[in-house]
């Protein structure tokens, strides 16, 4: 049904980029984590009884984050890695983002397995990963998309 709430169909006619089916499990697994994530932190007193329900979704969509990633990154990779290799700003925002979501990977990793207890230093670690990483591959994905669309205006 064209027209219908979050359908991605128009947005992406309009821009000429249409999403591969493992980036938007990617975002889509990635935006499960930051909300819930996000709802840990802001109501974490509020949350009452569904405290322990909002870690375990944070936890699930956590590790569907690694497979999902881990998906893309395989094919994304596979294909950019030689673009102009450590002299784009393309290339350095990946490489930057990749390694901000590899430290919220393993300290979340480490968190499931060991506790993260009171670990006030592993929760900062991990949330300004997270946050960061949001923020660079956002950029990087924006700048993508922009030099993608330029090219196949003939305008650069």
């Amino acid at each position: 049904m064209s027209g219908a709430v979050g359908d991605t169909g128009q947005v992406a006619d309009a821009v000429g980029v249409r999403l591969s089916r493992s980036l938007r499990w990617f975002v889509y697994t990635a935006a499960g984590a930051a909300s819930t994530g996000t709802l840990l932190f802001c109501y974490r007193t509020t949350l009452g009884d569904f405290e322990k329900a909002m870690i375990t979704a944070h936890e699930l969509t956590g590790d569907a984050v690694v497979l999902a990633m881990g998906v893309y990154l395989w094919s994304h990779v596979g294909r950019t890695w030689q673009m102009r290799r450590g002299r784009s700003v393309s290339w350095w925002t990946g490489l930057v983002g990749g390694l901000c979501w590899l430290v919220s990977i393993l300290t979340g990793v480490y968190a499931q397995t060991a506790g993260m207890g009171d670990s006030l230093l592993l929760w900062w670690v991990h949330a300004l990963g997270s946050f960061v990483g949001i923020v660079v591959v956002c950029f990087h994905a924006a700048y993508g998309f922009r030099a993608s669309i330029l090219q196949n205006r003939g305008t650069i």
